[in-house]
């Protein structure tokens, strides 16, 4: 798609003008980019890939754990508030915003969203052409 325009919101100017033939939404590269420009929102939407619907709680124990940080259960409690706290009020609506997942604040649940499937298929390629997924990159931060 080589020379497509995009509209402030990532999608496709050439693809909404087609839209009746084309039945999904297209992103931008930058879309993405800025979508997983964060490790814990690659890791909340790799989770939501692979495990469907989850509650935030659930979420920041997950971060928590792929960031090996957890030295002792006290610490791990307040490394799980922490990321609690940053999921919630920081990446969680970031997703949202951009429509790449759904967040049910009263509920506290993610889903995947409207832009889910590209999103997630970029870094899924991303990741299979570097050939690193979330335990190598672990190693690299790690070693």
């Amino acid at each position: 798609m080589t020379g497509d325009r995009f509209d402030s919101e990532g999608e496709s100017l050439a693809r909404k003008s087609a839209a009746p033939l084309v039945p999904q939404r297209t992103v931008c590269p930058d879309f993405v980019f800025e979508a997983l420009n964060d490790r814990r929102r690659r890791v909340v939407c790799r989770m939501l890939a692979e495990e469907g619907d989850q509650d935030v709680t659930r979420l920041a124990a997950s971060v928590a754990a792929s960031e090996r940080q957890l030295a002792s259960p006290a610490e791990s409690v307040d490394r799980c508030e922490q990321l609690y706290t940053a999921l919630y009020h920081q990446h969680v609506p970031k997703l949202a915003s951009m429509k790449v997942i759904s967040f049910d604040r009263e509920e506290g649940t993610v889903s995947p969203g409207e832009r889910f499937g590209p999103v997630v298929d970029a870094l899924g390629a991303v990741e299979t052409a570097l050939d690193c997924s979330d335990a190598v990159e672990r190693g690299r931060m790690d070693g």
